[in-house]
């Protein structure tokens, strides 16, 4: 990325993101719904939110990973939403803001039971997700790629450091043409390109192909053939087990399914602190 003439020198080896005017709601979401009216939302501050054990998390992918379930939800403890789009902080409650769709989403409901299992005290929630979107759409040069930048960037400005990068894609690519190699090609660009840009949080790989057809093994084994835990890729849940009943269109949860998926993620986590 080319350096600007009135942005400060780094020497700490951190690829810079520069953000503009013209990071607006419009240009970052490209027409794709995302949710992003604050209004009638709770503000808080850096401060209010980081209170004892601290997670953050950037949440990226498509659909299953955005507001695409069947029910809203509004957390019981504290959790909190970083909006991609104003880069302020938020009481969170469905649709979380910063992604797709406009329903309940899966990660207010982990976010709940990693409190109460005791494993942070606080979480914030960063959702960038794109319902539909394809993994290429989310390498260097594919039209996703800016969300992550400029939600890296929003969030350092706040001083705000993810600690968690979670990553639930694939049902798009698996019904296309289950290319593999090409799939997992693609996730290490976007995983080096993190690392480019400052952010060292381990980067979580569920296992989804599941959306109207059946688990495509291609893409299932490059998402597990990426896991490398000394470059800080982690295995994710697997929710292709997630099965048909616990989904209203054979693709997205109901109720039941928003709350199975939110016990894998929930799962992994607990497994990943225990070792960590």
């Amino acid at each position: 990325m080319a350096q600007q003439d009135n942005a400060p020198h780094r020497d700490d080896g951190v690829e810079p993101i520069y953000l503009s005017d013209h990071d607006t709601y419009r240009n970052v979401d490209l027409d794709r719904g995302s949710c992003h009216d604050w209004q009638e939302r709770k503000p808080v501050s850096r401060f209010e939110v980081f209170q004892g054990r601290t997670a953050a998390f950037l949440i990226f992918g498509q659909s299953n990973g955005a507001n695409s379930g069947a029910e809203c939800y509004t957390p019981k403890h504290r959790v909190f939403n970083f909006n991609l789009f104003d880069g302020h902080c938020y009481v969170a409650q469905d649709p979380l803001l910063g992604c797709t769709e406009s329903r309940g989403n899966v990660m207010t409901r982990m976010a709940d039971m990693a409190i109460e299992r005791g494993l942070f005290d606080s979480v914030l929630l960063a959702p960038i997700g794109v319902g539909g979107s394809r993994i290429e759409e989310w390498t260097p040069g594919g039209v996703r790629h800016r969300r992550l930048q400029v939600a890296i960037e929003r969030a350092r400005e706040r001083q705000i450091t993810f600690t968690h990068l979670l990553w639930h894609q694939g049902e798009s690519n698996a019904r296309a043409d289950g290319n593999g190699e090409r799939y997992a090609a693609c996730l290490r660009q976007i995983h080096a390109s993190l690392r480019r840009y400052g952010v060292a949080a381990p980067l979580f790989v569920a296992q989804a192909t599941v959306c109207r057809s059946p688990p495509n093994e291609a893409i299932r084994a490059a998402q597990r053939a990426v896991v490398d835990p000394a470059l800080g890729i982690v295995a994710g849940p697997d929710t292709d087990t997630i099965g048909p009943e616990h989904r209203f269109d054979e693709c997205h949860m109901t109720a039941s399914g928003l709350v199975r998926h939110a016990e894998l993620w929930t799962n992994v986590l607990s497994d990943y602190e225990a070792r960590a």
